[in-house]
């Protein structure tokens, strides 16, 4: 790599400045972060996930929820020098094609780099890469597509979609980028578990086999809940950031953009608050170290908070525990399982105190089937082990 400079990355999760943060950014864009934290993002990159499409035109999925902010909410990126974003999520296309060519010129507008979308595969695979310092950095984005309940369309040599997720491909990439000359490739991925706080252990594999490919860092999202991370032979892994900003959003009958204050809000997505900013330092001496800063989300207004202490110890050794699960030797057999219902029980409970029981979020055997689960053939440790996770 080039010289002895050190470079310095900022990561945050999920963004999502939608309806209510839209509708009113005149009044709350000096408020929706503190400025204690911005020191957190003095770095020599930055990057996010968008988590919706930015625009006022397109035509909307049916078979989804949808989401977006109004085009002048992305400003926000600026406050927190966002260099580069991810666009290989389950909510680029939500709007089709159009809406996410206006995002893309929006970001244009902003100078912020983008990736994992396009009206092909060759567009949406397309690597970004940002020198700084003499480094060349490769920025690589895919999603999954199928994978998801509700599947989002995937890039072909002739239609028009997100870059889908293959390891292999990401692998061959990735080769492809250290042939060129790029010295630190960042891979993001969204993936994994939604609302749960435990990685998918085919997730860890895919992550090794993507470091082992020469990927130096590799960031999740999706799940809107933070999930563990850990350190593969020297090189960074955050599995989920979950949400760092997302303002509740309008749910329209026709889910058709507009600037008309219609509509309920949604606050699904910021059930999670708790959220941290990950700042990794690469020296030619000592490799790859990093940091997490906690944030609190509120609700009404849409607003990051720096946490008391009791919030912030609380997220610093939620992220501890689940880093050590990952970790465990068992966690890919027996005791993923365990923590997977376990989240499962609580979102139930959780969809119970919004909206009641209703069908379409869970089906009313699930709670019987995890008790089921928990209680037939385990020992009384396991038992107190569960009791003891939440």
């Amino acid at each position: 790599m080039p010289g002895d400079e050190t470079i310095t990355f900022t990561f945050v999760g999920d963004i999502m400045p939608a309806g209510y943060f839209s509708e009113q950014m005149d009044t709350l864009r000096d408020q929706w972060i503190p400025d204690e934290a911005l020191q957190w993002f003095q770095s020599d990159v930055v990057f996010a996930n968008l988590e919706c499409v930015a625009s006022n035109s397109g035509v909307p999925l049916s078979n989804k929820i949808v989401t977006y902010c109004f085009p002048e909410a992305l400003e926000i990126l600026k406050d927190i020098r966002v260099d580069v974003v991810n666009l290989a999520n389950n909510h680029q296309m939500d709007y089709g094609i159009e809406a996410s060519e206006h995002t893309r010129s929006y970001l244009d507008e902003l100078n912020i780099a983008y990736g994992g979308v396009g009206r092909n595969i060759q567009e949406a695979t397309s690597p970004v890469i940002l020198e700084r310092k003499g480094y060349k950095i490769g920025f690589l984005f895919h999603s999954w597509t199928n994978e998801f309940v509700e599947p989002v369309p995937a890039a072909t040599s002739d239609t028009a979609g997100v870059a889908p997720l293959s390891v292999p491909e990401i692998c061959d990439a990735i080769c492809k980028l250290k042939l060129q000359g790029v010295d630190i490739v960042i891979v993001s991925l969204h993936w994994g578990e939604g609302k749960s706080h435990n990685v998918r252990p085919e997730n860890i594999y895919e992550a090794h086999k993507i470091i082992d490919a020469g990927a130096d860092i590799i960031v999740g999202h999706h799940a809107h809940c933070l999930q563990g991370y850990e350190v593969y032979k020297g090189k960074p892994i955050f599995y989920g950031l979950g949400n760092f900003f997302c303002s509740a959003y309008r749910k329209l009958s026709d889910k058709k953009l507009t600037y008309e204050k219609t509509g309920t809000y949604r606050y699904r997505f910021i059930r999670e608050r708790k959220t941290v900013v990950v700042n990794i330092t690469y020296s030619p001496e000592n490799g790859y170290s990093f940091e997490y800063h906690p944030l609190y989300q509120l609700d009404n207004p849409p607003a990051l908070t720096i946490p008391d202490n009791s919030i912030r110890n609380s997220i610093c050794m939620m992220m501890e525990k689940l880093s050590r699960r990952i970790a465990h030797p068992d966690y890919g057999t027996r005791k993923f399982p365990l923590y997977r219902r376990m989240d499962e029980l609580k979102r139930i409970w959780e969809d119970f105190k919004e909206v009641g029981i209703k069908l379409e979020y869970f089906h009313p055997r699930t709670p019987l089937r995890i008790m089921r689960k928990l209680l037939i053939g385990k020992s009384c440790h396991i038992l107190l082990m569960s009791i003891s996770l939440f």
